[in-house]
Formats: structure tokens, C-alpha cells, sequence
């Protein structure tokens, strides 16, 4: 069983596994081929320094409860990550020369990474990190409880992501239920939206 559903503390497989379903990164390394892949951002640019990433993101996502993605998401998902109090593992993945990275915002869908010096494989620093929304956990955060949010007694209607399910149902030593998330941005060649499965 997944110990948490909490991208931003998540140590243990189970949990990632969940998670990962859940989810979704701005930047996604394809595991078969090991490309970079575009995903939250459909577009990113390199400085010639190598040290600045500037991200489009795609518009008219929406996050599993209907709530609309934006540039503020991912400005709030880094700050938590980053953030000494939230206890993240992830947050050793985004120092890079010993400091951390820097995200700011540049409109409504545009986000710059600044990184302290050229790190070869930067792309895959944002494959690591699940985009959380804001508009649930932002009080968490600022309450110093955000490691303590999405436990798995968590109300499934209190949890929302970008990736193509969503959590129904828990019964803890019986089973996990999830459900396709009808706001899923993928979509086949044909135009159908993925995922198929119900």
C-alpha cells in the first residue's frame, strides 16, 4: 500500500506509483527511450550561458477538479519543493552548484529557471517534480502543514492533479480506486482524449 499521495514528500515506490498517475511534470523523460519529451511545457528555450530555461506552458489544462493550470502552479509547486519546512527529497535535485534554482514568472504561461551555473542534464531536473495545485495546498503551505497533507484519510474531492487519473476511492488493505480524469490534456492522433481507460 502507498504510505502517502503527497508528491512533495513521497519517498517509498508505492507511493510514486500512485502518484505518478496522479500527476504530471513540465518535462518528461520518455523511460523506453530516455528523450526529452515535452509535457506541461509545450515549448522551452536555453540561454547561451546554458544557465536560463524559459518555459511556454500549454494552455487550457485544467486540473482534475476543473480548476485551471497556470504559471502561478508551478511558481507555488518549486517554492515548495524548495522550501526547508516542507522537507522534500526533491529539493537536493534542484540545487544545482549549491543553490537551488530560481523560478520566476514571465505571464500567465511563461515561467524562467535560473540555474547557478550549466548543469548538462538540466532538462531531466523537471521530470522530477509533480506540478501541485495551488488553490489546494497554498494554505497548507503557508500553515507549515504541507507535509502533512494528502495522508491517505485524505477526502479524495480534497486531492487534484494534471495527470490522466484521478483518486476515487481508498480502502486501506482492500484496494485503490482511480478514475480517468475528464480534464486530461492528452490526446491521441486522432484527437480522441486519453487516457482510455475508465
Amino acid at each position: 500500500a502507498p504510505k502517502t499521495l503527497n508528491p512533495v514528500t513521497s519517498i517509498d515506490v508505492s507511493s510514486r506509483e500512485i502518484i505518478a498517475q496522479l500527476t504530471a511534470d513540465l518535462i518528461h523523460i520518455d523511460r523506453a527511450t530516455q528523450k526529452v519529451v515535452p509535457s506541461l511545457a509545450q515549448s522551452w528555450t536555453v540561454s547561451p550561458d546554458g544557465k536560463r530555461y524559459t518555459m511556454q506552458l500549454r494552455r487550457g489544462i485544467r486540473f482534475s477538479d476543473g480548476v485551471a493550470f497556470d504559471a502561478d502552479d508551478v511558481l507555488f509547486s518549486f517554492k515548495a519543493y524548495l522550501d526547508h519546512k516542507s522537507n522534500s527529497p526533491q529539493r537536493d535535485l534542484l540545487t544545482v552548484g549549491g543553490k537551488p534554482i530560481t523560478v520566476r514568472k514571465d505571464g500567465r504561461y511563461t515561467v524562467t529557471f535560473e540555474l547557478s551555473q550549466p548543469y548538462a542534464s538540466a532538462e531531466r531536473l523537471f521530470d522530477s517534480v509533480a506540478i501541485l495545485p495551488r488553490h489546494l495546498l497554498e494554505q497548507s503551505f503557508n500553515d507549515n502543514k504541507l507535509a502533512q497533507a494528502w495522508t491517505l484519510s485524505t477526502s479524495p474531492n480534497q486531492i487534484a492533479g494534471l495527470g490522466p487519473f484521478r483518486l476515487k476511492q481508498y480502502l486501506p488493505g482492500q484496494q485503490m480506486i482511480l478514475e480517468r480524469n475528464p480534464y486530461y490534456w492528452k490526446a491521441d492522433r486522432l484527437g480522441n482524449r486519453l487516457p482510455y481507460l475508465n
